[in-house]
């Protein structure tokens, strides 16, 4: 989870890229959607941008998995 760009590492690209699909500018599909999607939850939300944001700050983990 979290991964959203597929390259092995939670950064800001990953960040940049929910926020994009969060204004409607991109999709996300596969695993790069499924990556997205936090656990407990069924798309792409804020939730997934405060996980992706919190884990980069060392607030929370997000286990990829």
């Amino acid at each position: 989870k979290g991964d959203v760009n597929g390259d092995g590492l939670i950064e800001v690209l990953d960040l940049m890229i929910v926020k994009d699909v969060l204004a409607g500018k991109t999709t996300l599909e596969g695993a790069y959607l499924k990556a997205a999607i936090m656990v407990g939850e069924t798309k792409v939300n804020n939730k997934t941008y405060l996980a992706i944001k919190n884990h980069m700050l060392n607030i929370e983990t997000v286990a990829q998995r």
